[in-house]
């Protein structure tokens, strides 16, 4: 009897522990058929995998999240590339507004590129000359809104360098009635000065 009572004890506890196993089995089932399920659900509104998007996916994906959005510039709202971004609202540059003045075009077309402008002192004059007459040059330039840097590159020669080459054409017109200036050069052009005719060592330009 005690052997019969122990065998039995036995089964019921075997019995109790597939009972607990077959629980936590059927739960975790659970579990994972609602992750996958929620995987699913999370991917049918995704509509594919994020590695998968292609540029206009993006695009898309982008309208959807600004198209609430009123605060964002119409021409801010796509990038450069995008061939949805809307042309500039000035037109851009049109040449076709200065085919009745072409130096108006020419000064357009310079407008924020630096130019470098070389200008030479007539006689022959030593450094420290050529340094006092191009800083006067460079004085009433400021006065006149013309802002250029000035640099002494020659015993009788100067650098003006223009961040604006849109008006380089006023400064070669006010260096070139200098009576000390000889010559003016900038983009491959020469211009003779006030100072050439009566300088012995000018060469014959143009």
């Amino acid at each position: 009897m005690p052997m019969a009572r122990l065998s039995c004890k036995f089964a019921f506890s075997f019995l109790i522990l597939f009972l607990v196993l077959l629980l936590q089995d059927s739960c975790f089932g659970k579990d994972k058929k609602s992750d996958s399920k929620n995987k699913k659900e999370k991917n049918s509104k995704i509509g594919k995998n994020v590695m998968d998007y292609t540029d206009a996916d993006l695009h898309k994906l982008l309208d959807q999240w600004e198209e609430n959005d009123e605060d964002i510039d119409e021409e801010d709202r796509y990038d450069d590339n995008d061939p949805r971004k809307p042309p500039p609202s000035g037109g851009g540059f049109d040449p076709q507004q200065f085919k009745n003045d072409p130096m108006a075009l020419l000064k357009a077309s310079k407008k924020g590129k630096v130019i470098m402008m070389f200008a030479s002192v007539a006689g022959n004059p030593s450094k420290k000359e050529t340094e006092q007459i191009t800083a006067r040059w460079q004085t009433s330039l400021f006065n006149a809104q013309l802002q250029v840097e000035r640099y002494i590159v020659a015993d009788d020669r100067a650098l003006f360098m223009l961040k604006d080459g849109s008006l380089a054409w006023d400064v070669k017109d006010f260096l070139i009635t200098q009576p000390d200036c000889k010559l003016v050069e900038f983009d491959n052009q020469q211009f003779p000065g006030a100072g050439a005719k009566s300088d012995p060592t000018a060469k014959t330009e143009l």
